[in-house]
């Protein structure tokens, strides 16, 4: 039964991954203008139970370099979660996942971003019920 449940887990996971790439595929991309340097992010789900396997998704230009964290209501940062730093590739996305365990009410996602010496930064909240 557990091994069934962690499976379960995994699919939910990686259809709900699929989906938020299908929407950040089609979702309009940063004018070009002299920077087109823009980052965003979103939290899948963006309302979830205790216990659940969330995943932070961004995007941005290709090559610039990412890291993330997370931060609950209560001021506490996940145990699971590590916001290591990421190089963008070619599809112009990256993510990060962990475990939900928070007594709170969400929290926020903050993604921050390098590319050719400029910075941005781009948060998602999200919401435990």
């Amino acid at each position: 039964m557990r091994h069934e449940r962690a499976r379960g887990s995994q699919v939910a996971r990686a259809g709900a991954l699929l989906a938020v790439l299908a929407l950040l595929a089609t979702a309009a991309r940063p004018a070009h203008t002299a920077s087109p340097f823009a980052v965003r992010a979103l939290v899948t789900p963006r309302t979830m139970p205790y216990d659940a396997y969330p995943t932070l998704v961004a995007r941005t230009i290709n090559g610039a370099r990412c890291a993330a964290e997370v931060v609950y209501t209560t001021g506490r940062t996940p145990r699971s979660f590590d916001g290591y730093e990421q190089t963008v590739g070619k599809g112009e996305v990256v993510h990060w996942d962990w475990h939900e365990e928070t007594k709170g009410a969400g929290g926020t996602a903050t993604v921050t971003c390098t590319y050719h010496g400029l910075t941005r930064t781009a948060q998602a909240q999200f919401i435990v019920a």
